[in-house]
């Protein structure tokens, strides 16, 4: 029961990122030259899911390099071996790359700038907050100085003298399951480059067989699937000649 649920809510985090993409690509279109934090990090939190089910969890490793290029990477235990090791880059050239290094696969496509970030002169919020989010103050977390974000769905509490590293995530869904995110380690400096490397090897797939293992255990939208396989060819960097 327990690996079901957990392959249910992995399926359930890569629609969540897949609409986050989704986001940031809306804030480039507003905003030509996203903000550059110039402030390198590696933030590892560890997700924790409580609810009817039992307990799930999911480590995240979040990273900043100086040139505004970010990496996400996910890693789950062994029963929840649908996406247990999935990263998510973001170079500042524009390219957007999905990983599943278990797998030796890969998404790509190219976007027309830098991933947009959070200003840390502007309380971490993203250029326009768009997303209409507010700020709810500082606080001391795990020691570092965090300001406190409120979303329409959850919180977030940002270390604004570390690039707005994400320290703290509370999510609570109607529902009465929780998701809580809490810091495990915060590294300031150039991040460890194999969070950005991409194998010359991996085999380059649209995002509907890059998710392909989740199908057991969530069902599929095809409309869904084919706009998203659309969308990832009309976005496919140039190839060279």
């Amino acid at each position: 029961m327990r690996k079901q649920l957990g392959k249910i809510f992995l399926g359930f985090l890569i629609i969540a990122l897949s609409v986050n993409a989704v986001r940031l690509a809306l804030l480039r279109r507003v905003h030509a030259t996203p903000i550059v934090s110039g402030v390198p990090y590696t933030s590892i939190l560890r997700q924790v899911g409580t609810g009817r089910g039992g307990q799930w969890s999911v480590d995240e490793t979040q990273a900043l390099r100086s040139d505004g290029s970010t990496s996400m990477k996910l890693v789950g235990p062994v029963d929840h071996g649908v996406t247990r090791n999935l990263r998510i880059l973001s170079f500042a050239s524009g390219l957007r790359v999905r990983i599943k290094d278990l797998q030796e696969k890969k998404s790509t496509t190219q976007s027309a700038g830098p991933p947009a970030l959070r200003d840390p002169n502007s309380s971490c919020l993203f250029p326009s907050n768009q997303f209409g989010e507010t700020v709810g103050g500082e606080e001391m977390i795990s020691g570092y100085r965090a300001v406190k974000v409120f979303s329409p769905d959850h919180t977030s509490w940002y270390a604004v003298d570390y690039g707005c590293a994400l320290i703290k995530e509370s999510w609570a869904w109607e529902t009465g399951d929780k998701d809580e995110k809490t810091l495990i380690a915060l590294v300031p400096g150039e991040p460890d480059p194999t969070l950005f490397y991409i194998p010359a090897s991996y085999e380059e797939v649209p995002p509907s067989k890059l998710v392909e293992s989740t199908a057991a255990a969530v069902p599929i939208n095809k409309d869904r699937e084919k706009e998203v396989d659309e969308r990832y060819y009309s976005r496919r960097p140039a190839q060279p000649r």
